[in-house]
């Protein structure tokens, strides 16, 4: 199991890898489990790729690490990358976006392998990629790379109205380094965006005084607006 995601509070979402080694290289699927706490988790194939020998030997902490799923603000798709090895260029990961309800997906970006993981924005309109040159905002209505920040993605955490963003060691507000903490550690913002509280080497820690709005509020027509997603 490479991620785990709340879908709602009725329904949970792990990403997990299974890898078969054959002579000519290795078969590595990538699945989606979604369980809502009471019958069998119930599994979807999201990929399915034949790594090349080279490809396949490398460091299980580095191969393992691939699969990451976030969950949309609206709750009716999720973003996650895959690992692609084509035959004569190098692996990459792919980041898509795929409809929970109807299934229907489109490829959004293209990023290093172990560039960190992906996160929805909270208007749910971008989504956070990291490659090896940093993390990038991608707008979904336009696909295309908006904003850009010097650090990567490796846990990202973003503060309910979008102001502040946590990447690997650094609090941005906007563009600019709020605050940098030590490597290793790991945030999440409260929900009302009056803090954030950070873990490192077991001990868990709270940085107070942000001024933060709340999370958009969903919209009033949430119905429609779903159906044309879908």
């Amino acid at each position: 199991m490479t991620s785990l995601a709340w879908r709602s509070g009725q329904e949970l979402l792990a990403g997990a890898l299974t890898i078969k080694k054959f002579s000519f290289g290795s078969d590595l699927k990538s699945w989606l489990y979604r369980w809502d706490g009471t019958t069998a988790p119930a599994a979807t194939l999201l990929a399915d790729v034949t790594l090349r020998p080279k490809v396949a030997r490398m460091p299980e902490e580095m191969l393992y690490n691939q699969l990451f799923i976030a969950v949309s603000p609206y709750g009716d798709e999720i973003a996650y990358s895959t690992l692609k090895d084509p035959p004569v260029f190098s692996p990459y990961l792919k980041v898509s976006i795929r409809n929970l309800e109807t299934g229907g997906e489109s490829e959004v970006a293209k990023t290093t392998m172990g560039a960190g993981k992906v996160a929805y924005t909270p208007d749910g309109e971008g989504l956070m990629v990291g490659d090896d040159k940093g993390t990038g905002k991608i707008s979904l209505r336009e696909l295309k790379k908006v904003a850009n920040w010097p650090s990567a993605a490796r846990s990202p955490a973003i503060s309910p109205s979008g102001a502040y963003t946590f990447l690997d060691t650094q609090l941005f507000l906007g563009d600019r380094v709020s605050a940098t903490f030590p490597s290793g550690s790991r945030g999440i913002f409260l929900p009302d965006g009056s803090g954030l509280a950070l873990s490192h080497q077991g001990a868990l820690y709270l940085v107070s005084g942000l001024n933060d709005r709340p999370a958009p509020a969903l919209p009033s027509d949430l119905d429609r607006l779903l159906k044309l997603r879908r």
